[in-house]
Order: C-alpha cells, then sequence, then structure tokens
C-alpha cells in the first residue's frame, strides 16, 4: 500500500474541502453525501489548525463540527469511530470532547 506524504494529505484535504463547499454552496448541503460532510468537518478542523493554530476558529466556521464529525465517522466507516469515553481535552482555549 502506497504511503501519503504529509505535504500529500494537506493538499488533498484542502481540495477536497474546497470542492465539498462548492458543491454546498451551489446544490445546498442536502445535497452534500454522508462522506462529504465528514469531509467538510476535518476541513473546518483543519483550517482552524492552519491558520490560528487551534480548534477556536473552527468552532467559529462551523460550531457543530467535532459532534457531526464523530456522528458521521460512525456512518461512513465504523472503523474511524471515536471511543466514547475519550477524556475531554483543551487546546488553546477551545475544549475537545471525543
Amino acid at each position: 500500500m502506497r504511503k501519503w506524504t504529509d505535504l500529500e494529505l494537506e493538499t488533498w484535504i484542502v481540495k477536497a474541502g474546497d470542492d465539498v463547499v462548492e458543491k454546498e454552496a451551489a446544490r445546498g448541503r442536502a445535497a452534500l453525501s454522508l462522506l462529504e460532510k465528514l469531509i467538510y468537518c476535518v476541513w473546518v478542523a483543519d483550517y482552524g489548525m492552519r491558520n490560528a493554530g487551534d480548534l477556536v476558529i473552527a468552532s467559529d466556521v462551523y460550531s457543530q463540527f467535532q459532534e457531526e464529525a464523530a456522528s458521521l465517522a460512525h456512518l461512513v466507516c465504523p472503523a474511524l469511530t471515536l471511543h466514547s469515553r475519550c477524556r475531554q481535552r483543551t487546546l488553546k482555549g477551545a475544549t475537545l470532547t471525543c
């Protein structure tokens, strides 16, 4: 199996997220697949980390990104399901729950 470089993964999420944002703008949120909604949630987290170094800005962009990502991950791929007993963590003022 091919191993992706960090740069390839960073480029992929930016491009995939952009494609989802464009589709949502053109056709509405209801037109997005479950996978596209999950990609959007990951893109929002990536956006916050790249632009502010934390997830506070991500919550400003889409306040439900964490909850929706956890829910969608289970639906899209059960192997991605986040553990329900994770401890709360804080990253520069953003409380993360998983």
